[in-house]
């Protein structure tokens, strides 16, 4: 499937969620657990860590 979820997650928080100011550990560990690919259709999984929006299908947002 491509990059491991748990790496991208891991990833996202350091280059992502930290240099944002975001210390608090519980909300860090939160980003680390929660599985951010369950939120959209499985053609978009590679894109559940992008730091920018993304338009889901449905969402009345039109695609970037």
């Amino acid at each position: 499937m491509g990059m491991d979820q748990a790496a991208a997650r891991e990833q996202m928080v350091d280059t992502q969620i930290r240099p944002n100011d975001v210390t608090d550990y519980k909300v860090l560990a939160r980003f680390l657990e929660v599985p951010r690919e369950d939120f959209v259709p499985s053609a978009m999984v590679p894109l559940a860590y992008i730091d920018d929006a993304i338009a889901l299908p449905g969402d009345g947002q039109e695609a970037r």
